[in-house]
């Protein structure tokens, strides 16, 4: 083909193209392909992107429930008086035991320990993560808890970071229910019924 062939050639496409786009039809023709090709590929990034969500909320449940299972012959006792240089375990013992709470030995323990930042404010006293050998001391404790004589003292179960999270949020969005921990896990009467909670959008659906 000769070079003027050529030209001609080109200047027959350029007006072809310069005519398509000067029609309304094919314009809204190639704007609803485009919009819809663009459509496409947003809904397959969004399905995606809720995948992961979906796999990486499934990952954090997963990695909970192994540390919340760690903690489970954990109970967190709040209000005990902090002195300096004390012994734990012995703080423990006297008050569980001259509160009749329960008949607990030194040997029932594993470990008994207080956690946070030490501080001069001896009316907050840090709580105590106390960890029984034997899961039914656990169970014995909690059913006398009652029994404490100094009502300055009360006992939780030791949740996960995540649980304590959901517990105070279940709290404030769910005044006047009863809300309480059972292995770990939370409830809430709803109805008469008990119902586990574990997300927080368990919470909004009851809060509404």
């Amino acid at each position: 083909m000769s070079t003027r062939s050529k030209l001609d050639m080109n200047n027959i496409i350029r007006d072809s193209i310069n005519e398509l786009f000067q029609d309304a039809d094919f314009i809204g023709q190639l704007t609803k392909t485009l919009s819809d090709k663009i459509e496409q590929k947003l809904k397959a990034i969004s399905e995606e992107i809720k995948s992961q969500n979906e796999r990486l909320i499934s990952v954090e449940q997963k990695l909970d429930s192994i540390q919340q299972q760690t903690k489970s012959n954990n109970v967190c006792i709040y209000g005990v008086p902090e002195m300096n240089n004390e012994n734990t375990k012995d703080v423990i013992l006297e008050n569980l035991s001259s509160n009749s709470v329960i008949n607990l030995q030194e040997r029932d323990i594993i470990s008994c320990f207080r956690v946070g930042t030490p501080s001069n404010n001896k009316k907050k006293p840090r709580p105590i993560i106390l960890k029984f050998r034997d899961p039914k001391e656990k169970v014995k404790l909690f059913k006398n808890v009652k029994n404490l004589k100094n009502k300055s003292i009360f006992i939780t179960e030791d949740l996960t970071h995540n649980r304590r999270i959901l517990l105070k949020s279940a709290k404030t969005s769910l005044p006047g229910k009863k809300i309480w921990t059972f292995k770990g896990q939370i409830f809430i009467k709803i109805n008469d019924t008990n119902v586990k909670i574990s997300s927080m959008q368990d919470i909004q659906q009851y809060a509404g």
